[in-house]
């Protein structure tokens, strides 16, 4: 599944993997449609829910991003499931079982678990202060991995992003897990597979993050990184609805 370019137009490829993570996010929504956080936003374009039989603002218009995710290391086997959420410090107990922690908070001013090009830990990037992306889904999903003593080279992650704000749903990595997930794809050689948002196709589908790196945070605003931020986002299906 590694994907196909038509000029410049990055072409999905069939990935039975984003069908079922698809399922995982939309089961993980309605769970958390019920759980009254301590804070909500005030945000008039989030989606409105039903609880107790009041109407509040769903959780997801926080910008809360969950993600479901599948590694198959090079060896093959049985694929590992990864779930990640953002907000996992403000999480019940009960909300947390079955979703990663990843690198934790008080280790992240150290960079990220990752480090495959013998220059020590990828630092993480990105507002308002760079060790809060440790704590988004894609970082937390590949420092698991690495924390349970996963060979990321050779292998293969497909990974389902659903990122709320304002009413939307994304499907694309930040740019500061941009930034971490081409360097997975570059200097820890692990294929990742993004779904995209075109969920009523059949068979789901996916595009390979490989066709949108190199990518630096540092260097975004560069004709050459503006042009691999469009292309991701036009590849996973724009923003959605």
């Amino acid at each position: 599944m590694t994907g196909a370019t038509v000029g410049d137009v990055v072409v999905p490829k069939p990935n039975p993997d984003c069908e079922t993570t698809h399922e995982e996010n939309k089961a993980r929504r309605e769970e958390l449609d019920k759980f009254e956080p301590t804070k909500r936003c005030e945000n008039p374009e989030a989606r409105k829910i039903q609880v107790a039989g009041q109407t509040i603002d769903g959780i997801d218009g926080c910008g809360v991003t969950i993600s479901n995710a599948r590694f198959t290391s090079a060896s093959g086997g049985s694929s590992i499931p990864v779930s990640a959420q953002s907000n996992y410090t403000c999480l019940t107990a009960e909300l947390k079982k079955g979703v990663v922690e990843g690198n934790p908070a008080i280790d992240r001013a150290n960079g990220s678990l990752l480090d495959c090009d013998g220059n020590g830990r990828h630092p993480y990037k990105g507002p308002p202060e760079p060790s809060q992306a440790g704590g988004h889904c894609e970082t937390r999903t590949l420092d698991e991995l690495v924390k349970n003593g996963q060979t990321l080279s050779g292998g293969t992650l497909s990974i389902n992003i659903d990122w709320r704000q304002d009413g939307k749903k994304l499907k694309h990595p930040c740019e500061g897990c941009h930034d971490m997930l081409c360097y997975a794809v570059k200097e820890c050689e692990l294929n990742v597979e993004l779904c995209t948002n075109r969920e009523d196709e059949d068979p789901p589908e996916s595009v390979n993050m490989a066709n949108f790196c190199p990518y630096d945070y540092d260097n975004r605003k560069s004709l050459s990184g503006r042009k691999k931020r469009n292309a991701l986002l036009e590849a996973l299906g724009g923003f959605g609805g």
